[in-house]
């Protein structure tokens, strides 16, 4: 993966859909999202939206945001993760599905566990530069079993089902009742530079 400005190991915001495998990259809608076969399209609904029981402690809330935030930061007009909700994002989804709740606190027991051991403070004193390799460690170790794959797949869907992402980015997000949503008319001017391009291909037998 392509380095941000502040560490070595996640991708920056905009490239992420770019170098991440279809499979592993939650798309830019809802829609989208349920064909990638991840993560089925009721768990996102579920998460954006309805009452949930809190699944984590204010301690547990806090290192999640701070974790989140060392995937996607905010940088430049771009905001954080965590500044669109993602904590929210992630604790409904926690609360709503067992495997999944369990595969985050488990992780965010070890965050605290590895910062601790490996600096003698709480992964929430931990600068930003530890805190990153915590999570490296998590990544390159898979401990606990899927924590980190899946805490950061959960990220990228928390950040690009935004509306206010889709909003800075330029995404416009198609809904309707109908199987494939109404598109705006083709404007022909588009193509104009490309046909007056000569030949890109030669004629073969």
């Amino acid at each position: 993966m392509q380095p941000t400005s502040r560490n070595t190991i996640f991708p920056p915001k905009l490239a992420v859909a770019r170098r991440i495998h279809r499979r592993e990259f939650l798309a830019l809608s809802l829609q989208a999202a349920a064909a990638t076969q991840f993560i089925p399209i009721e768990r996102l609904q579920a998460s954006r939206g309805g009452a949930h029981a809190p699944r984590f402690s204010a301690e547990q809330r806090n290192n999640l945001l701070l974790a989140m935030d060392e995937i996607i930061p905010a940088e430049g007009r771009m905001p954080s993760v965590s500044s669109v909700g993602g904590v929210q994002y992630m604790e409904k989804l926690s609360a709503a599905y067992l495997d999944i709740g369990e595969t985050i606190t488990a992780g965010l027991q070890s965050l605290e566990q590895r910062s601790r051991k490996a600096f003698g403070r709480s992964f929430a004193l931990s600068t930003a530069e530890q805190r990153v390799q915590v999570l490296r460690a998590m990544e390159k170790a898979n401990e606990p079993p899927s924590f980190f794959v899946t805490f950061r797949n959960v990220v990228y869907e928390a950040y690009y089902t935004s509306p206010r992402v889709w909003r800075l980015i330029g995404f416009e997000f198609r809904n309707s009742r109908r199987r494939t949503a109404p598109l705006e008319l083709f404007d022909e001017k588009l193509l104009a530079r490309v046909r007056r391009m000569g030949r890109l291909y030669r004629e073969a037998d």
